[in-house]
């Protein structure tokens, strides 16, 4: 428990050492605040609904009870439940309470022009309204004169006919969401299973009283629910309605005078029978209620929850159990409780393909996805990085291309579900028998890290509760991977300072050691050359300082500077002019046009860096080329210089990197990050008959 300024919270803990570079730093710490883990809220609300929906005998009761646990766990001002007329095409309010207040019952016209629930009901669909005055909504209702602001309308179907209508409504704006919408759909299909349950109930009573002439049309009325139900008598089975058997798989098979524990999984039978024995020995056992693992006919196992209770059965005491099969909710149980295993190892993670192996093991083992993939933004392209049934196992996809899911998803930073893929212009066909795909972005602020995607066999075969549980995962991924981006920046921030102490320390003794030397020259005897290689040490100490320090910013981010544009042809031309000053032996040449671009000022930098590095270095002549295409520029500067070792060609653009010529080593790491920060690429090629050819390739934009 942590003390907050609201109080006492459960928080869940995991710490491990923070590393850098190899020396511990401080730790690591994630909490994790199980006071917000809504969705295990939800679960543990339907599970009590439906427990207390499942033990409701009548219509009034079934009302309070939704009314009241709902109202515990959603905050509403306005609550209706309607019944719908077909025949007639009306609506019957059933309940209406307005701020706790019950209004009268009424009747209107189920017209969808004129009224959101009849829309709602005349469309089988959820209707999820924000912000009333804000939004396009599809009608105008006339429900009440004073308008909420935030509607959640849910119809009531039973066997795909529409039973009637569920609403809730605020007048706050934003005041429900895509959890509220789960709960109260998942409450309407429950309610909806009560009603007819109530109904159940009431034709049990009455069959107390008429159990002779009206037992054909109870035995009807169990056949045609939708709750499994059973009565037992000395543990052995009298009846079991058609919706059992169906739960079971036993459609065809007379299953009556089996006993009931042959259905519930062998681990639980002692259990069950030692526990129903004792409640039903008790001299007040009146109802008992439990999740029960039953097994069905082909081996595999499913959630039950189970409700039981005495009854009268031609003429006899037994028991009557009631059973909903709850599999799914328990599954997803289990799945949010993996799930959330997995986000906190991904949290912890110390880098990317951690990150990217616990998040496709997760889209395989715990979402049981068997064609999933994982792609990663570099520069202009989506690389995939991991996959789960791709037929292409190295894939990169253009960024801005025409086809591609998943490039259009990165590209508008928002999820995309293709229910049929066969209709989809976009789909890339990366494995056969596709029927539907799922792409969700790793993003957060704005900063798009790669992609999830995962594809299914059937049409429209990726539910919504699946697409939601890969947005969380996409969610803790994006989390993640800027938590290690951010460390780095950390470290790299750290190596920078240690750089420019290397500078400081050992890239300035040599000019100053020159300086000091031939000072102490001047002070036994003059001699013009003296003050020369004076002036020179000095201006390659200032030289050392201003690259030191061009450097620094770059590394650190601390550039403020906006895009401008900049006409190449003449920062060259410029450049050159400062270059043949300093080597009056120099010679460039150029066949240049008008080539105009958006980019830093800075970019003169590259340029200087490039050409000052080839005369340097040996070069007596310098020719400068120029290719463009729709996107891009690509400029070659070829010297006829002594040309660089294969071996050194990856490691030059490296910081202190040199080629053993009195350089500091700066110079073409700094034309690398310019060039990166447009974007762009740099690298060196041989020269015939001897010499290198620096390569730059700028986006135009």
């Amino acid at each position: 428990h942590i003390k907050t300024p609201k109080g006492r919270v459960l928080m869940k803990i995991h710490a491990k050492p923070l590393h850098i570079n190899g020396e511990l730093a401080g730790s690591h710490m994630v909490f994790t605040d199980l006071s917000t883990v809504k969705t295990l809220e939800d679960l543990e609300f339907i599970h009590q609904i439906t427990r207390k929906i499942s033990m409701t005998r009548d219509r009034e009761t079934l009302y309070e009870v939704t009314y009241h646990e709902l109202k515990n766990l959603i905050d509403f001002d306005y609550y209706f439940v309607g019944f719908y007329d077909a025949r007639r095409n009306l609506i019957k309010s059933e309940i209406e309470i307005k701020n706790n207040v019950s209004l009268t019952k009424r009747v209107f016209e189920a017209n969808p022009d004129k009224s959101l629930l009849a829309w709602a009901i005349h469309n089988k669909k959820t209707l999820l309204i924000h912000d009333l005055p804000n939004e396009d909504i599809p009608s105008k209702s006339l429900i009440i004169t004073e308008l909420p602001r935030s509607w959640l309308i849910v119809t009531l179907i039973q066997d795909d006919v529409v039973l009637g209508v569920m609403s809730i409504q605020s007048f706050k704006p934003y005041a429900f969401g895509e959890r509220e919408k789960k709960v109260l759909e998942c409450l309407a299909s429950y309610f909806s299973i009560g009603l007819m349950n109530t109904a159940l109930y009431e034709e049990l009573e009455s069959s107390k009283i008429k159990l002779d002439n009206e037992l054909h049309k109870m035995n009807f009325l169990l056949d045609n629910i939708n709750t499994g139900v059973v009565i037992i008598k000395e543990g052995q089975i009298l009846y079991a309605n058609r919706a059992f058997k169906e739960m079971l798989e036993y459609q065809n098979i007379d299953i009556t005078g089996a006993p009931i524990l042959e259905f519930i999984h062998p681990e639980m039978r002692e259990h069950i029978s030692s526990y129903y024995q004792n409640i039903i020995n008790s001299s007040d056992f009146k109802e008992a209620e439990r999740i029960v693992r039953f097994v069905i006919f082909d081996g595999a196992t499913i959630y039950g929850h189970v409700v039981v209770k005495p009854v009268i059965w031609e003429g006899e005491h037994a028991y009557l159990a009631a059973i909903d099969d709850v599999t799914p909710l328990k599954r997803m149980e289990n799945t949010i409780i993996d799930l959330t295993e997995s986000f906190r190892k991904i949290k912890i993670a110390e880098d990317e393909d951690e990150i990217y192996d616990i998040a496709i093991h997760s889209l395989k083992n715990i979402l049981n996805f068997n064609n999933a993939a994982i792609f990663r933004v570099e520069g202009d392209k989506l690389v995939l990085v991991r996959t789960i049934g791709y037929r292409m196992t190295h894939l990169k996809l253009d960024l801005n291309g025409e086809k591609g899911i998943v490039a259009w998803v990165a590209r508008n930073k928002r999820s995309l579900y293709v229910p049929d893929v066969t209709k989809e212009p976009l789909y890339i066909d990366t494995q056969a028998g596709s029927k539907c795909e799922y792409a969700t972005p790793i993003i957060i602020d704005g900063v798009v890290y790669g992609v999830l995607d995962v594809e299914g066999k059937k049409i429209d075969g990726i539910s919504e509760e699946e697409r939601n549980l890969i947005d969380m995962l996409a969610q803790h991924m994006s989390v993640a991977l800027k938590s290690l981006k951010k460390q780095r920046e950390l470290e790299k921030a750290k190596n920078y300072q240690e750089l420019m102490l290397r500078i400081v320390s050992h890239d300035l003794k040599n000019p100053l050691s020159v300086i000091s030397g031939y000072l102490e020259l001047l002070q036994e005897e003059y001699a013009p050359e003296y003050i020369k290689v004076i002036e020179k040490a000095t201006e390659r100490a200032f030289e050392i300082i201003e690259k030191a320090r061009l450097f620094s910013k770059l590394g650190t981010k601390g550039i403020e500077e906006e895009k401008i544009e900049i006409d190449l042809c003449e920062e060259i031309k410029i450049v050159s002019s400062i270059i043949e000053a300093k080597y009056p032996e120099a010679k460039i040449d150029m066949a240049l046009s008008s080539l105009k671009i958006q980019g830093y000022p800075l970019l003169r930098e590259v340029f200087l860096n490039i050409l000052d590095n080839a005369f340097k270095y040996g070069a007596q002549h310098v020719r400068i080329e120029c290719e463009k295409d729709e996107k891009y520029v690509t400029i070659k500067f070829a010297d006829d210089g002594p040309g660089i070792p294969d071996e050194k060609k990856n490691i030059i653009f490296d910081a202190f990197e040199t080629l053993e010529h009195g350089g500091s080593g700066l110079g073409l790491n700094i034309v690398k990050m310019i060039v990166e920060m447009h974007h762009g690429k740099v690298w060196v090629e041989d020269n015939e008959p001897k010499g290198s050819v620096f390569v730059l390739k700028l986006p135009i934009h």
